[in-house]
C-alpha cells in the first residue's frame, strides 16, 4: 500500500490518509476493521472489461457453408474460417491473428447478394409467364434471402469480411455481430463505425 492511498471514514464518509488513527473530520478512531480503500475509477473500469469471448458466424450456400469463429483473449483476436461441404467434409479456408489496437475500422454492412437478385428477377419473370403458386412462394423466399449481412474488419496488414446469415434451418449457433463490436469498443472505441441502412 502506498502513502498516497486514501480511505473512507465509515462514520462521516470523509477521505482519510493511510495510517491515520483518528478521522480529522469527526474524530472516529480507526482500526483494521474500519478502513475501506477508495476505489479508483480507472481500476474499476478495467476490472469490468470482458477478457475472453468466442463468437460464431456462418454463411450458408446450397452445398457448403462458410463458418467463421472469432476468439478474443484480452486484446488478441483470432479468426478461423472453415468450409463445411455437404455437412460432412471440412476444409480450413482461412486464419488471421492480430491485436485489437491494430484495428483501423470495423462496421456491419448490409448489401444485396447479386445471385439472389438475379434469381429473384428470374422467378418474377417465370411467375408472370406461368402464374403458379409454387413459383410465387419461391419468389417470396428468394426475396427474404437477398440481403447479406457482413462484419467488415480492417486492420493493419489485412481485411476481413465475416459473412453471417440468419439460421433458417436451426443447423448451428449464430451470434450477433453487434456483440463483436461491443467487445472491440471497450478496448478500441475509435475504430467502431456505424453505417446507416
Amino acid at each position: 500500500m502506498t502513502e498516497a492511498q486514501k480511505y473512507v471514514c465509515p462514520n462521516c464518509n470523509g477521505l482519510v490518509d493511510y495510517g491515520t488513527k483518528f478521522c480529522p473530520h469527526c474524530g472516529n478512531a480507526f482500526g483494521s476493521w474500519g478502513e475501506t480503500p477508495v476505489i479508483n475509477p480507472v481500476t474499476a473500469n478495467t476490472n469490468n472489461l470482458i477478457t475472453e469471448a468466442e463468437y460464431r458466424f456462418s454463411k450458408g450456400k446450397l452445398i457448403h457453408a462458410l463458418v467463421s469463429i472469432v476468439t478474443f483473449k484480452g486484446t488478441q483476436v483470432t479468426v478461423q474460417q472453415k468450409c463445411n461441404w455437404l455437412g460432412i467434409f471440412k476444409t480450413n479456408s482461412g486464419f488471421a491473428q492480430f491485436d485489437i489496437m491494430d484495428i483501423e475500422s470495423i462496421y456491419i454492412k448490409k448489401s444485396y447478394n447479386g445471385k439472389f437478385v438475379f434469381m429473384f428477377i428470374l422467378c418474377l419473370i417465370v411467375t408472370f409467364l406461368v402464374t403458379e403458386w409454387l413459383i410465387l412462394l419461391m419468389t417470396i423466399m428468394f426475396g427474404f434471402m437477398m440481403r447479406d449481412k457482413a462484419l467488415i474488419v480492417k486492420y493493419k496488414g489485412g481485411y476481413l469480411k465475416l459473412m453471417d446469415d440468419k439460421d433458417f434451418y436451426g443447423t448451428g449457433r449464430h451470434d450477433d455481430p453487434q456483440k463483436v463490436l461491443d467487445y472491440i469498443k471497450q478496448y478500441n472505441p475509435d475504430c467502431v463505425h456505424v453505417l446507416m441502412d
